[in-house]
């Protein structure tokens, strides 16, 4: 499940709502499309490598592998590349 951030915070008992069901939460941060595309812009305007954050690379072919990895916990930054 995504959940957004919302205008106010949000109150969490993690001993009842967490703990006692035994539940795993895993945090993520995602940005908006139109945010990722002026990061990018960034970027590329000022020739900043990344290479050093992709971690993993796979082809499109292999997206189950890439999939299964990330389901694993393993991947960081992964790159899926594919031929035109």
């Amino acid at each position: 499940m995504c959940v957004g951030f919302a205008e106010t915070a949000t109150v969490l008992d993690v001993q009842r709502q967490i703990i006692q069901k035994q539940l795993d939460v895993r945090g993520a941060w995602m940005f908006p499309l139109p945010e990722l595309q002026r990061m990018l812009d960034d970027v590329s305007c000022q020739e900043i490598s990344i290479q050093g954050l992709i971690t993993d690379t796979y082809k499109i072919d292999d997206g189950a592998a890439a999939w299964s990895a990330f389901d694993q916990g393993s991947m960081g930054k992964t790159l899926i590349t594919w031929d035109d």
